[in-house]
C-alpha cells in the first residue's frame, strides 16, 4: 500500500513519485511522467551468482536466461520479446554478484500489457524440459564469447585470489561443463536445481520494483497491484551467501595464505600493459551520506597538475589512470587504481608503484581537505539541481537498484548528493590505503616469454625421460593422485590449503625446475620438450592450488579462463619504503611536493541565468517537433555557423559542435594516421585543465573522421566559452610546431597496439569492419595504418609537425559550427569568431578556406544485383578464438523516406522472430542480431550471428533458410499486429528528445553529413502512415528474399582461430524449423585485400548523399528561431533493431579509423 514517504526530488523535476509496499512485501517506486513517450519497468531480485550452489557454478545466471522462455499465462517462447518489439520496446537482464536485474521499455500506451507479461517471470515461470536443455547452449555460447576477453579473464582471476571459502570466488557465467556435464556425472537434475533455486531465493520480500509511465499514480498503483500481488512472499531472508560474503573480507594477508602484500603477473590475450593496485577497505555502503569513496577516487584519480597521472605522464610512464570502487559488499570494499602503462612504463613498474604509494602517503599525511569536500558537494548539488530528464528505462533501473541500498525517501538523492561532512570517516578510508592492505596486478604481454601456451603444448605432454620433467615428476604424480576424477575434464575443484611443508616442497620443486630449464637451455635441449616439461609441473601445481594465493613464483593458469599468472611477495622492505616516501619529507619541510592535491576548480559555474524567456503556466508547451537550427550570415569565408536557442529544456546548459572539414585528413592512409595522432596529442595537451572541466560537468571530445576533425563541447553554459577558447588555442599551438617527440612516440606506439588488439576483438566486430572495407569506396585499411606506424623512419614527430603545419589546415579547411542551448545569437556569433579566429588565422600554420568543390565525397559501393552475391571469408587472427561470425548485408539503396521505413518495418517484424529461431530454438550462438546498416546514406539490412557450435557454412544456410520463410510471415501477419508495428515506428519517430544533447546530436547528424534534412522524422512519419501490409510483403520479395530479383548480397565471415577445435557436425533442423534452401555459389568470392580492391574498382558507386534541405534564415531580433512553426525532426533517425546503431560509435570507430562519418 502507499507509504507516507515523500521522495526527495530536484526542484525542477515535475514527475510524481510514490513509494508502495504490496501485501506480499514487494517494495515499489511508481513514477508518473506526463511527458513520457516510453514507459519502463525494472525488477531487482536480491540474489546473484554469489548464491550459486558450489557444485553448479552459473546457476543464477542460467535462471535469468530461463525466465524469458515461457510462463504459465504466456507459454509461448519469445512471446514477451515479440510483444515488446511490436510495441517499440526493448528488454534485457543481467546477473551480478548479489543481484539479478530485469528491465524493459515500451511505447507508453502499451505499459499495461508489458507489465502483465513481465510480472509472470516472478510468479509462474515454466522451466520446460525442452527450453532448459536448449538454453544451456546459449549460456555456454555466452561464456565462449567471453573466453578471449581480458576484462572477463582479469575479473575472474582477481576473484579467484580470495580466500578459499569466500563466495566471491565463484564462476558466475556457467558453461556446459558446469551446468550439464558435471551434474550429469554426479546424477544431479539441473532443471530441478533451477526450480529449487527459484523457490529458495525469488521472493517478493527480496525484490524491489520501479515502474515509470505516463499514467497517473493511481492507475500505476492499480496495475502494480493487479500484476505483482501474485509474486510469492516466501518470507525468505537476504541470500545467505550475500550475508556471508559481507561478513568476511575476501582477501587475507600473505602470512595467512592470502594475497595482500603480493604482486600478480598476468599474461593477457591482447597487447595490454595495465598496472592495478587494489586496497581492501572498510564497507563504504553504510557511509552513503558522506561518500568517502567519492573523495578518495577524486583525489587519486585527478588528472590536473600535481596529480599522480600528471607525474607519470611527465616521466613517460603512463597514458591513462582510473580510480574507484572495484567490487564491494555491505561489509567491505575493494578500491583500485589502474594505470595504463606506456612501453617505458611497462619496464618501470617498480617506479610507477613507488610514485603511486608516494602520492597515497602524501594524501594520508595531508589529511582530508575541507575545500575539496565542499567542492565535490557543490558540484554534485549542481548536477542534481540541473539534471536533464533522461530516459524512462534509465530512471527505472536507477531507482530499483537504489531502493535496495537507500531509504525510500532518498532513492534519488542518496546516490547523487553529499548529505553530510564526516571528516573522521573520510580520514579512516584514507588511512586504510596502507601498502600492507594492498595487492598489485601487472597485466602485460612482456610476461608471455615466461609462459608456455597450453593450447600448443599439452599440460602433461612431457616425456618422463626428459631431465627437466624428471625434476618435477614426483610433484606431478602427487598432484594427479590427489586431484578428483573430474580434473581430467578440466574442472579443477577447490581444495583445502596444503600444509606449510607441502607448499615449501612444491616451491622447491618449481625452483629446481627453473634451474634445470636454465641449464638445459644453455645446453640447447630441444625447446619444445623443455617448455612442455616445465609446463607439466606448472599444471600439476595449478591442480593443487586452483584458487587462493597458492605457492609463490609459480606460473599457473586460472581455473575457468586459463589465464596464465604467477604471484610474488612484495616484501617487508618494499612495503616499509612505500609507507615512508619523499613526499612526506617535503611536507615535513613545508615544501609543496611534485605530487599534491588538486587546485580549486576554475570551471565551477556560478551564473545560471536562462537566456530564453521564462514560460508562464498559461503558455503553450514548446513546439514538437522542435525547430531546426538557423544558419547565421556573416560568419566569414569557410564558416557555416548554425544556431538554436533552447526553448524546451530551459537549463543553463549548452553545446558547441565543430567540424573541421580538411581534405588532407583522409587523403592517404598516412594522412589518416597522422591526423589521428594529431587529435590525440591535442587531447593530451588539454588534459591538465580539461579534467577540471569534466569534474564540473563540462565535457569535450576531439577526434578525427573521414572528413577531417570534430570538436564537441557540452555542459554548463557559464564556463563553456572558456573551455572552448582553451581547446581551439591548443589546436593552434600544436599546429605551430609544439609537438613533443616523446609524447608523439608514446601515442604512436599506443596506436600501433590498438590496431593490433583490434584483430583479437570479437569476431563479429572484425566481420563488421571487413564489410565496411568492401562497402565504402574511399576507405583505407587498418593494415595500411599498421604498416605506416611500424615504419619509424617515416612515422615521426617531424613528419607530424610538417603535416600539421603545411598540409592538414593549409590544404584547405571549412568549418561547420553548431551552437545550441542557453546562448543568445550574439553569444553564438562571438563563439564562432573564437573558432574561426583560432583555426583560420593567418600565418604559416593558419588554415586556408576550402575552395568550393574540393571536399572529398564519401560514396558507397553498389553491390551487384542477383546471382550468388559477394562473399568474403577470412580466419580469425586470434588463434585461440573458438567462435565464428557471419555478417550478412542485403543492400537496399540510398536513403529515402518510403524505402527507409519499409526496411525499418521489416526489421521490426524480423528481429524477434529470427532471434527466437536461430538463438533460442536452434541455439546457433549467443549473438543473433538484426539492424539497419547505413553506409554514406545507403541503407541495408544487416544480420549477424556469432557461433561456437556451428561452422560458417551452417550458419549461413540457417540464416538463408529463415529469410526464405519470412515472406510468408509478413503475408500472414494479422492486420492488427501489422498496425501495432507501424504505430510503434511512428511513435519512435515522434518521440521527444530527453535532453539537450539528444536534440543537438540529431541536428548535428544532418549538418555534419551535409544532408540538412531537419524534417527527416516528419518525412518518415508521413511515409509510414501511407504504408500497407502488401507494401512490406512486396518490398521483402523484391529486395531481401533469397530469390529476390533486386537482391544485393554481401556475406562476410570470420572463421575460428587455427587452435580452436572444429565445431561438431550440424544436427538436422527440427521438424518445425524453416526448411533448408540451396545456397548459390557466390558470384564474387573474395579472400584477400587485393581481391577486395579489384572488386571495388569493378563496381559502380551509389551517388553521394544529397543535401535534401534548405538552411533556415536567421531569426529577426526578438523573434523565435526560424522554422518554429514548421515540422522539424523530433527524434534521432535511428536503426530500428538497433544492436549496432549508437551514433557516437558510428562516428568514432577509433579502434580502426580513428573516426567515422557523422551520418
Amino acid at each position: 500500500m502507499p507509504m507516507p514517504t515523500d521522495i526527495v526530488k530536484a526542484e525542477a523535476d515535475d514527475r510524481e513519485y510514490e513509494y508502495l509496499v504490496l501485501p506480499n512485501g514487494l517494495r515499489c517506486v511508481l513514477i508518473s511522467d506526463k511527458e513520457a513517450d516510453k514507459a519502463a519497468a525494472c525488477m531487482d531480485v536480491h540474489v546473484g551468482s554469489l548464491s550459486d550452489p558450489d557444485e553448479l557454478p552459473g546457476l543464477a545466471h542460467f535462471l535469468e536466461h530461463m525466465l524469458f522462455l515461457g510462463t504459465a499465462k504466456y507459454p509461448k517462447e519469445g512471446e514477451y520479446h515479440e510483444f515488446l518489439s511490436a510495441h517499440g520496446g526493448s528488454h534485457n537482464a543481467y546477473t551480478a554478484q548479489e543481484d539479478t536485474v530485469y528491465f524493459f521499455d515500451v511505447v507508453h500506451d502499451s505499459l499495461a500489457g508489458a507489465l502483465d507479461r513481465f510480472s509472470q517471470f516472478f510468479s509462474a515461470p515454466l522451466f520446460t524440459e525442452a527450453a532448459t536443455a536448449r538454453e544451456l547452449s546459449a549460456v555456454d555460447s555466452e561464456h565462449s564469447n567471453n573466453l578471449q576477453s581480458d576484462q572477463w579473464r582479469n575479473f575472474q582471476l582477481g576473484k579467484g585470489l580470495a580466500v578459499p571459502s569466500h563466495p566471491i570466488r565463484k564462476f558466475g557465467t556457467g558453461s556446459l561443463a558446469t551446468l550439464r556435464d558435471a551434474p550429469a556425472r554426479a546424477g544431479r537434475d539441473v532443471r530441478a536445481a533451477l526450480v529449487d533455486f527459484y523457490q529458495g531465493h525469488y521472493c517478493a520480500g527480496q525484490m524491489t520494483l520501479a515502474i515509470c509511465g505516463r499514467e497517473t499514480l493511481g492507475t500505476l498503483r492499480e496495475w502494480t497491484i493487479e500484476c505483482f500481488a501474485a509474486v510469492p512472499n516466501r518470507a525468505l531472508p537476504l541470500a545467505p551467501a550475500t550475508v556471508a560474503a559481507a561478513a568476511t573480507p575476501p582477501f587475507a594477508p600473505r602470512v595467512d595464505g592470502g594475497v595482500l602484500g603480493t604482486r600478480s603477473d598476468v599474461v593477457p590475450v591482447m597487447q595490454l600493459r595495465l598496472l592495478t593496485v587494489c586496497w581492501q577497505l572498510p564497507a563504504a555502503r553504510p557511509h552513503w551520506r558522506s561518500k568517502p569513496l567519492a573523495y578518495v577516487g577524486h583525489v587519486l584519480g585527478h588528472e590536473s597538475e600535481g596529480s599522480l597521472l600528471h607525474l607519470l605522464k611527465a616521466r613517460g610512464w603512463a597514458d591513462t589512470l582510473s580510480a574507484g570502487e572495484a567490487i564491494s559488499s555491505n561489509g567491505w570494499t575493494v578500491f583500485s587504481v589502474s594505470v595504463e602503462l606506456t612501453e617505458d612504463g611497462d619496464s618501470q613498474v617498480h617506479n610507477v608503484l613507488d610514485a603511486t604509494f608516494e602520492y597515497v602517503a602524501a594524501l594520508v599525511h595531508t589529511g582530508v581537505s575541507a575545500r575539496i569536500v565542499a567542492e565535490l558537494a557543490e558540484l554534485d548539488s549542481l548536477a542534481f539541481r540541473f539534471q536533464e530528464r533522461g530516459a524512462a528505462l534509465s530512471l527505472a533501473q536507477h531507482v530499483a537498484s537504489a531502493l535496495r541500498h537507500y531509504p525510500p525517501a532518498q532513492v534519488l538523492t542518496g546516490p547523487a548528493l553529499h548529505h553530510e561532512e564526516d571528516e573522521p570517516t573520510l580520514r579512516t578510508f584514507l588511512t586504510a590505503l596502507s601498502p600492507h592492505n594492498a595487492f598489485v596486478s601487472h597485466v602485460s604481454k612482456a610476461h608471455e616469454r615466461s609462459v608456455v601456451d597450453a593450447a600448443a603444448l599439452p599440460a602433461f605432454g612431457a616425456s618422463a625421460a626428459d631431465p627437466v620433467a624428471a625434476v618435477g615428476a614426483a610433484t606431478t604424480a602427487a598432484a594427479r593422485a590427489g586431484a578428483p576424477a573430474n580434473a581430467a575434464a578440466g574442472v579443477a575443484p577447490d581444495m583445502a590449503p596444503d600444509t606449510a611443508a607441502d607448499t615449501a616442497a612444491d616451491t622447491a620443486a618449481d625452483t629446481a625446475v627453473d634451474a634445470a630449464v636454465d641449464t638445459a637451455a644453455d645446453a640447447a635441449v630441444d625447446a619444445v620438450a623443455l617448455l612442455a616439461a616445465a609446463d607439466a609441473v606448472d599444471a600439476a601445481l595449478a591442480l593443487k592450488y586452483p584458487g587462493g594465493a597458492g605457492p609463490l613464483n609459480v606460473w599457473r593458469r586460472e581455473r575457468w579462463y586459463g589465464t596464465p599468472f604467477r604471484l610474488s611477495e612484495l616484501g617487508a622492505a618494499t612495503l616499509s619504503r612505500w609507507a615512508d616516501t619523499p613526499a612526506l619529507s617535503a611536507l615535513a619541510a613545508g615544501r609543496k611536493p611534485p605530487l599534491h592535491l588538486p587546485e580549486p576548480n576554475p570551471f565551477v559555474p556560478t551564473d545560471f541565468q536562462i537566456v530564453a524567456p521564462p514560460r508562464a503556466a498559461t503558455d503553450p508547451p514548446p513546439p514538437h517537433p522542435p525547430p531546426p537550427p538557423a544558419l547565421l550570415d556573416g560568419a566569414g569565408d569557410g564558416v557555416a555557423l548554425w544556431y538554436k536557442l533552447d526553448r524546451t529544456f530551459l537549463k543553463p546548459r549548452m553545446a558547441v559542435y565543430i567540424q573541421i572539414k580538411a581534405v588532407a585528413a583522409y587523403a592517404s592512409a598516412e594522412a589518416c594516421v597522422l591526423t589521428n595522432l594529431f587529435s590525440k596529442l591535442v587531447a593530451d595537451a588539454l588534459q591538465p585543465f580539461a579534467y577540471h572541466a569534466e569534474c564540473a560537468e563540462l565535457n569535450y571530445s576531439f577526434y578525427n573522421t573521414t572528413r577531417g576533425l570534430v570538436l564537441k563541447l557540452g555542459g554548463f553554459s557559464h564556463k563553456l566559452p572558456e573551455l572552448l577558447k582553451r581547446a581551439v588555442s591548443r589546436i593552434g599551438a600544436l599546429r605551430a610546431d609544439a609537438i613533443s617527440a616523446e609524447r608523439f612516440e608514446i601515442y604512436r606506439e599506443q596506436q600501433a597496439l590498438d590496431y593490433a588488439n583490434f584483430w583479437k576483438g570479437q569476431p563479429y566486430a572484425v566481420a563488421d569492419y571487413a564489410a565496411s572495407c568492401i562497402l565504402e569506396a574511399n576507405k583505407w585499411h587498418v593494415r595500411e595504418y599498421e604498416a605506416f606506424l611500424a615504419d619509424t623512419a617515416r612515422c615521426t614527430a617531424d613528419a607530424l609537425r610538417d603535416f600539421s603545419a603545411r598540409r592538414l589546415f593549409a590544404d584547405g579547411i571549412s568549418l561547420d559550427v553548431l551552437v545550441h542551448g542557453n546562448a543568445s545569437e550574439a553569444d553564438a556569433r562571438a563563439l564562432g569568431r573564437v573558432v574561426s579566429g583560432a583555426l583560420l588565422a593567418p600565418g604559416p600554420a593558419g588554415g586556408v578556406p576550402l575552395a568550393p568543390g574540393r571536399a572529398l565525397s564519401s560514396r558507397c559501393v553498389q553491390l551487384p544485383r542477383g546471382g550468388g552475391g559477394t562473399r568474403y571469408v577470412a580466419d580469425s587472427a586470434n588463434g585461440d578464438e573458438a567462435n565464428c561470425a557471419v555478417d550478412l548485408t542485403l543492400q537496399i539503396g540510398p536513403s529515402a523516406p518510403r524505402r527507409d521505413t519499409l526496411l525499418a518495418l521489416c526489421v521490426a517484424v524480423l528481429e524477434p522472430r529470427i532471434f527466437a529461431q536461430l538463438r533460442t530454438n536452434e541455439t546457433l550462438g549467443y549473438i543473433v542480431a538484426t539492424a539497419v546498416r547505413s553506409v554514406h546514406s545507403v541503407r541495408a539490412l544487416r544480420i549477424v550471428v556469432q557461433s561456437k557450435k556451428a561452422a560458417v557454412g551452417t550458419v549461413e544456410a540457417r540464416i538463408e533458410a529463415f529469410l526464405a520463410s519470412f515472406g510468408q510471415v509478413l503475408d500472414e501477419l494479422p492486420p492488427a499486429e501489422f498496425e501495432r508495428y507501424r504505430a510503434s515506428l511512428i511513435e519512435a519517430r515522434l518521440e521527444r528528445d530527453k535532453s539537450l544533447g539528444e536534440e543537438t546530436g540529431r541536428d548535428w547528424a544532418e549538418i555534419a553529413g551535409g544532408t540538412l534534412n531537419f524534417a527527416r522524422a516528419a518525412d518518415e512519419v508521413a511515409a509510414l502512415r501511407e504504408l500497407r501490409q502488401a507494401d512490406a510483403s512486396g518490398f521483402w520479395r523484391e529486395n531481401c528474399a533469397p530469390d529476390a530479383p533486386r537482391r544485393r548480397r554481401l556475406l562476410v565471415a570470420i572463421r575460428p582461430g587455427e587452435s580452436a577445435s572444429p565445431p561438431p557436425a550440424p544436427a538436422p533442423p527440427a521438424a518445425d524449423a524453416p526448411p533448408a534452401v540451396s545456397l548459390r555459389a557466390p558470384t564474387h568470392a573474395l579472400a584477400s585485400d587485393d581481391d577486395v580492391a579489384r572488386f571495388k574498382r569493378a563496381m559502380f558507386l551509389f551517388p553521394a548523399p544529397l543535401n535534401r534541405g534548405s538552411p533556415p534564415a536567421p531569426p529577426a531580433a526578438g523573434e523565435a528561431s526560424a522554422g518554429e512553426a514548421c515540422m522539424g525532426a523530433p527524434a534521432a533517425a535511428r536503426d530500428d533493431g538497433g544492436a549496432f546503431s549508437r551514433q557516437d560509435e558510428a562516428e568514432r570507430k577509433e579502434e580502426v579509423d580513428g573516426g567515422g562519418d557523422d551520418e
